[in-house]
This record gives C-alpha cells, structure tokens and sequence, in this order.
C-alpha cells in the first residue's frame, strides 16, 4: 500500500513540497 505512494510521491515531489509550504 504504501509502495505505490512512496512512488508517487516521488513523481510528485514538487508537487508535495507546495502542499507542505502551504500547510505550514
């Protein structure tokens, strides 16, 4: 379960970063 998400995330790291810098 979590492979596919640690792959996606990876794809979408920029992605995750802008989520991160607006969360915080």
């Amino acid at each position: 379960v979590f492979e596919p998400l640690l792959m996606w995330l990876r794809q979408r790291r920029v992605k995750v970063w802008l989520f991160l810098a607006w969360v915080l």
